[in-house]
């Protein structure tokens, strides 16, 4: 239906991702960490590519091979509970992102800030973007590889249940990410 303020969707629906062959910017060529419009040309251009090859959206990689970010989100992956993301050294400290890691670091999930290879994406049973634009966008494969057996995974929709439960307001000591309009 359509959506209501206060109702807005935590979840989209899953995406298939590829891995862009456009790297992310260094950081010491432009602060990458700088909500700078030329920040978010690569992720652009990035994606364009991505939906010309058939897919939704892009993971890119950083000038040394690991994975950095979406095009214009965080990205998230899951193996046997655990949870891993890029560190911030070239991806953009989102609000959405530090909010998610402050949640995780709430429940029994373990999150790490860890540089991951793109070998290792394939191996990962689920994964996710998260941006201000969409809470949580599940990924259902990278590069045409399928990632566990459901897409989203058991991780996902309970960190989406999570997640809804705190920007609406209902957990009250994430209280302090909201902001009262």
């Amino acid at each position: 239906g359509p959506s209501r303020p206060g109702h807005t969707p935590v979840m989209s629906e899953p995406v298939a991702a590829c891995i862009s062959s456009y790297r992310k910017i260094h950081p010491e060529s432009v602060p990458v960490h700088a909500k700078a419009t030329g920040n978010y040309v690569g992720g652009y251009v990035a994606k364009m590519e991505a939906k010309a090859k058939g897919f939704d959206d892009i993971i890119l990689l950083d000038t040394m091979g690991f994975v950095a970010e979406g095009a214009t989100s965080n990205v998230f992956f899951v193996k046997n509970q655990k949870i891993k993301t890029p560190t911030l050294r070239s991806v953009l400290p989102g609000i959405n992102r530090m909010a998610l890691i402050d949640i995780l670091i709430d429940t029994e999930l373990a999150v790490k800030e860890t540089d991951i290879r793109r070998d290792e994406l394939f191996e990962f049973d689920e994964a996710f973007y998260i941006s201000s634009v969409v809470k949580v966008l599940p990924i259902k494969s990278i590069d045409g590889v399928f990632l566990g057996n459901v897409c989203p995974g058991p991780v996902t929709q309970a960190l989406v249940k999570t997640v809804g439960d705190v920007y609406s307001g209902r957990t009250e000591k994430f209280n302090y990410w909201l902001t009262y309009l």
